[in-house]
């Protein structure tokens, strides 16, 4: 009677086996990886386009105006701004600003909640005590690590910082209304911004370039998924664009601080700034006699936007004149 043996693999067998795996397994985990990125590509798409409602919703009924795209807490038309205060700093107020609490104070919340302010691709991380002060001041173990909940950023040039622009873009123009802007599909509204680079409420696009030379001053565009951005528009579309530079997909360590004004890159021929720049605002000149303030932002008086309080003379601080506007 014949007894059978049992054959087990070879060395050699296995090792094509493994090999086999290997190979599928760098196949598939790029389009894995792209399948996730995707994912959150459509999320921030639905995201901006509930934003962009809300924006509108926010204008109907407020005589048409946009919310301003930044403003400090302490300003009398912060309550207007979008989001009020910055990203970045050490400051109390400035990481109260990191947390959810900025989003709560916002004039769009009651038409989106506090949700969508946020890529889900967007990993980083905040620290807060739970109290107004500034990380590291007696915090001891208090300090909680959260995920940032703010990705995106508004277009400067679409509210200003209290209406107005910066000193630097005083020749162009500044939309407040919907009935200001002649081309509502070329102007977009919001973007999104690393954490490298978020910092106040509004991204800044350099409107003006010397000869072939693009400038990033400032702010930079998040890439979090597929080599993009998503983009909306004041007509309320969204786009997702692809960028084309290195330039833009990675912050270069020449930039510096790039959450700061002083931080300016050039970056020649750059494409994606070009489209971002045609995007933001159009020219518009005037002999206003501008002067800065905070450091930055520029404004000028106007005769109708004066008030006349207990035998004073008072500009209002924001664009408008409504108490706190």
């Amino acid at each position: 009677m014949s007894v059978s043996k049992k054959r087990g693999f070879t060395l050699v067998e296995l090792l094509v086996v493994i090999a086999i795996i290997a190979i599928l397994a760098a196949l598939l985990l790029p389009a894995l990886a792209s399948a996730k990125q995707t994912g959150w590509q459509a999320a921030c798409l639905s995201n901006h386009k509930q934003l962009n409602m809300a924006v509108k919703e926010f204008a109907g009924d407020h005589d048409d105006r946009f919310p301003y795209a930044s403003a400090w807490h302490n300003e009398p038309s912060a309550r207007w701004a979008w989001v009020a205060d910055s990203m970045s700093g050490s400051s109390g107020w400035t990481t109260w600003a990191q947390t959810d609490r900025a989003l709560f104070w916002s004039p769009l919340k009651p038409y989106t909640g506090m949700r969508i302010f946020r890529c889900p691709g967007d990993k980083s991380t905040v620290k807060w005590t739970g109290r107004w002060e500034a990380v590291g001041e007696g915090s001891g173990t208090n300090v909680q690590q959260q995920l940032r909940p703010r990705s995106y950023s508004m277009n400067v040039f679409v509210g200003g910082w209290s209406g107005w622009p910066f000193m630097y873009d005083t020749q162009y123009k500044t939309y407040h209304k919907y009935a200001d802007v002649a081309s509502p599909s070329q102007i977009f509204t919001f973007i999104e911004m690393p954490a490298a680079s978020i910092n106040s409420g509004n991204f800044r696009v350099v409107p003006l370039k010397s000869g072939d030379k693009e400038i990033f001053s400032q702010d930079w565009p998040g890439v979090y998924h597929n080599g993009g951005s998503v983009v909306s528009f004041i007509d309320g579309h969204v786009e997702f664009k692809r960028w084309l530079e290195e330039d833009t997909k990675n912050i270069p360590l020449a930039a510096g601080s790039p959450t700061s004004m002083n931080s300016r890159l050039v970056s020649q021929n750059n494409r994606d700034l070009a489209w971002l720049r045609y995007r933001s605002t159009i020219e518009e000149p005037n002999n206003h006699n501008w002067y800065v303030i905070m450091g930055g932002i520029g404004r000028y008086n106007r005769d109708w936007n004066t008030r006349n309080m207990n035998d004073k003379l008072y500009e209002s601080w924001g664009w408008y004149w409504n108490d706190s506007w």
